[in-house]
């Protein structure tokens, strides 16, 4: 595969002045977008309560650089997704069982690229195709196959990931037939500004974007079940995982801890709100029964949004 001058440089940032093993503290990374910033800072305040130092790399590129850093040692810990480890990165055939998906991606990347899954988060964060209602409505468009009825005269603005992805763009079109008479490669937070401009007509989004409900958008239906299950989780180098087991079990105490309604809150207070996310969020204690550290940190995370500031991560950047 080719890599990119842009990806080069992200590497590059990734493995600049690295104190040695013993000394270096978790490398925690993430993608350029509003919930792999919010994982990737939860992941941060997990290890600190621990004790734990944290080197934050926020933004650091989309899913080829960001693995290929981890896969190299070049970070420790980013968020990723079920799904995309499975089409993007194995390039295997969508499974429609989110257990399935686990465990193939959890086997195949320990063998091939001795790097591991943690459990999952507690949510899934698919892709959703998604129009304008006005669009919808006039068109009667109600599922990709409906999209793909209609593909010829509809302008689509993208994210970089998603159009070179195979469980993106290029997957849509052998699934579906989808052909657009434009696609323009645009940022995370432009291109939903641009769809309601009315600058394009279709975008790719995720099922915990808060920006869909604040631009009362239409996602249309996987009605062929191309997407496979997207379920988030804790990708983790093999440093991480054979000589820290301290930083590992810390990191699993946000398995099983995260649903979509907590997550699409968090991204509505950072995505549309637009509070800061403080890489210092309090600790409270959380008050639901048998609250741990963890579920605490994921509070404190949506109270320490604040008002009056931009937020840092949901500068637009392409995924």
């Amino acid at each position: 595969m080719m890599w990119t001058l842009a990806a080069g440089v992200a590497f590059a940032w990734a493995q600049a002045a690295q104190p040695p093993a013993a000394q270096r503290p978790v490398i925690v990374a993430s993608k350029p977008f509003g919930e792999s910033y919010l994982l990737a800072e939860m992941f941060s305040q997990l290890l600190e309560t621990r004790g734990l130092r944290v080197d934050r790399r926020p933004g650091l590129g989309a899913t080829e650089i960001a693995f290929r850093a981890l896969r190299t040692g070049a970070i420790d810990v980013y968020p990723e997704y079920t799904g995309t480890g499975l089409l993007a990165i194995l390039g295997e055939r969508p499974l429609g069982d989110a257990s399935s998906v686990y465990q193939r991606v959890g086997s195949e990347f320990r063998t091939r690229f001795g790097v591991r899954w943690l459990a999952p988060l507690g949510f899934q964060n698919s892709y959703a195709i998604a129009v304008r209602r006005s669009t919808a409505d006039s068109l009667h468009l109600q599922t990709l196959t409906d999209l793909a009825r209609v593909g010829a005269s509809i302008r689509a603005g993208l994210t970089a990931d998603f159009v070179g992805r195979a469980d993106g763009l290029p997957g849509l079109e052998r699934a579906y037939g989808l052909h657009f008479a434009s696609v323009r490669v645009l940022g995370p937070a432009v291109k939903y500004q641009a769809l309601a401009a009315g600058q394009i007509d279709v975008i790719d989004g995720y099922s915990t974007d808060g920006l869909i409900a604040r631009y009362d958008l239409v996602v249309l239906t996987d009605d062929k079940h191309f997407f496979p299950p997207y379920e988030a989780s804790a990708l983790v180098s093999e440093r991480l995982a054979t000589t820290m087991p301290d930083a590992i079990i810390a990191l699993g105490e946000l398995s099983g801890r995260l649903d979509e309604s907590r997550m699409r809150a968090l991204n509505k207070r950072v995505e549309v709100d637009g509070n800061r996310l403080h890489r210092s969020a309090r600790r409270r204690h959380a008050t639901r029964p048998m609250a741990t550290p963890a579920a605490s940190i994921a509070t404190s995370i949506g109270d320490a949004c604040r008002p009056a500031t931009k937020c840092w991560c949901s500068s637009s950047v392409a995924a």
